[in-house]
């Protein structure tokens, strides 16, 4: 009787045979008449949203193939708000088409899912028309939704899982150059919800593509890209380190290498400018700067950018970077050491007295943590105890026991403000 009944309710081939939906979505047991969501609509044959929201797959064929399709939420163009909905309040998702004709046609869906990005787009106050605007903005690209376009730095490949043999994605962070002016820059930033401490480290590296699927387009530019990283960019946080280089076309010749004790000494320079700022050439002709007065052991954010020294770069120019393996290598293996000692002191049984020292340096840790606590400490304590009737006559059959303590501790940072 209920032919069209497709099953989502497990009522297709049930014992007592079809039954309607029961359209209670939220399992309440009650009928559910409010509409309140989120439609994202578009054309599949439409040019103009295929260039805007098809990202990878078969992009060159038109009609078929697998095509990775990315919608933004907050997309206003193709997004209508039915009733009050609410993305914090997300419980079901409905997936139609229209407009089909003939028998023949069919879809094919293979992966649904939410995503993000933790690189936000910095936009540029533009002081000519008031807005804000973004020179820089981000996507992703890797090895499975973009098999044709995309190949990893050398020697960096997806792990294989040893139960199913399947080789995971290997994805880089990708930076679109939009419309960017002479001397104009942009950036992306990633806020960490927790700071970093870089100071075990020796060095900071990461793998740059200049040009990344048209190499070609930046030949003819004169594009500088950065990473920075610190306290903050803007506003009353500015404080960071930065390292920037000349982009060459591919990966061979843009890998960034950071000797973070450069930077460093570098800082002491900063300190004693009137600017509070410094910078150095490096043999390469790369260029590492400090700004304020960051710390390597509290890092908060990280940028990568673009700067453009030559003629304004359009959209149409197509320029792109790839980065990949934001990385720390050459940890310090600095000994640390803790001792404890104690001395006990007993005078028959006029009374006795006992001290406890214990010592443990900055780079000493336990088994089960990874690094020291920074501080040296040493905590002393004493305890004394006597019995003053012996010294009275023990016929006066008194008894006057006396004891005493004290404790006291220091602790000195491995590092000072600033330092």
């Amino acid at each position: 009787e209920y032919d069209f009944v497709n099953g989502t309710e497990n009522n297709e081939r049930d014992e007592k045979g079809r039954y309607p939906d029961s359209e209670d979505l939220n399992g309440d047991s009650q009928l559910s008449i409010e509409n309140r969501f989120f439609r994202y609509s578009f054309k599949l044959n439409d040019e103009d949203m295929q260039e805007r929201y098809v990202v990878g797959g078969d992009i060159n064929n038109e009609n078929k193939g697998w095509k990775l399709i990315r919608i933004p939420l907050d997309d206003d163009l193709i997004r209508n708000e039915i009733g009050d909905a609410d993305f914090t309040q997300i419980k079901h998702l409905r997936l139609w088409t229209s407009g089909m004709t003939g028998n023949n046609n069919k879809i094919h869906i293979a992966q649904l899912e939410f995503v993000g990005n933790e690189w936000l787009e910095d936009p540029v106050f533009d002081p000519v028309t008031g807005d804000s605007v973004i020179y820089v903005s981000t996507a992703t690209i890797n090895s499975h939704d973009n098999p044709d376009d995309y190949y990893p730095p050398p020697g960096v490949a997806g792990e294989i899982d040893p139960i199913t043999d399947i080789r995971s994605k290997e994805q880089s962070l990708v930076l679109q150059v939009q419309n960017l002016p002479t001397a104009g820059e942009g950036q992306i930033v990633k806020t960490l919800y927790q700071s970093q401490n870089l100071r075990e480290y020796k060095k900071l590296k990461m793998y740059v593509n200049g040009g990344g699927r048209f190499p070609q387009s930046i030949r003819s530019k004169n594009l500088e890209m950065f990473l920075r990283f610190g306290a903050g960019f803007s506003g009353n946080q500015v404080a960071y380190y930065e390292y920037s280089q000349k982009l060459q076309p591919g990966w061979e010749s843009n890998e960034i290498i950071i000797d973070l004790d450069r930077l460093n000494t570098l800082k002491l320079a900063a300190q004693q400018s009137e600017h509070n700022s410094a910078y150095e050439v490096l043999p390469n002709g790369d260029v590492i700067k400090v700004i304020g007065q960051p710390s390597i052991g509290k890092i908060d954010k990280y940028a990568v950018g673009v700067r453009n020294f030559g003629p304004p770069v359009r959209k149409e120019d197509n320029i792109e970077i790839w980065v990949d393996e934001l990385r720390v290598s050459g940890i310090r293996k600095e000994k640390g050491m803790a001792m404890r000692s104690s001395v006990d002191v007993k005078f028959a049984d006029l009374g006795d007295f006992r001290i406890d020292m214990d010592q443990r340096d900055a780079d000493f840790h336990q088994v089960d943590a990874r690094v020291g606590s920074d501080l040296t400490e040493l905590n002393a304590s004493g305890n004394a105890s006597i019995k003053v009737d012996k010294f009275l006559d023990p016929k006066l059959g008194v008894s006057i026991p006396v004891s005493g303590s004290a404790r006291n501790g220091l602790k000195i940072p491995k590092y000072t403000t600033n330092n």
